[in-house]
């Protein structure tokens, strides 16, 4: 059944969209906190504002890369896990197949 091949890489490709899903959940969120530190402390030193709201993003963008970074390495890993079982089944099965068609030498007695 075509929903069940390729499985592995259909999990890699999930965490590849769940980390760039994030990666914008977390920009936006980081965005949307630098604006509220700026505007808060903005209102009395623009200066100061500007500067806190800034890192408050830079911070919060580098916190969620993390987080979804390394969230996604444990699917991934078992989308590759999976691709490698795959490939061993398979190898598997062509030396079983060639060691059922070799003949064996007469044993000696």
């Amino acid at each position: 059944m075509e929903v069940f091949n390729n499985i592995g890489g259909k999990i890699k490709g999930l965490a590849r969209f769940i980390f760039v899903l994030c990666l914008i959940i977390y920009v936006l969120a980081a965005i949307a906190g630098g604006i509220m530190v700026g505007i808060g402390i903005g209102r009395s030193n623009e200066i100061l504002g500007i500067v806190l709201g800034f890192g408050a993003f830079v911070l919060g963008a580098a916190i969620g890369f993390l987080i979804a970074w390394i969230g996604s390495f444990f699917l991934f890993g078992l989308g590759q896990l999976i691709e490698d079982t795959e490939i061993n089944r398979k190898t598997n099965q062509e030396i079983l197949r060639k060691l059922q068609t070799m003949e064996l030498p007469a044993s000696k007695q």
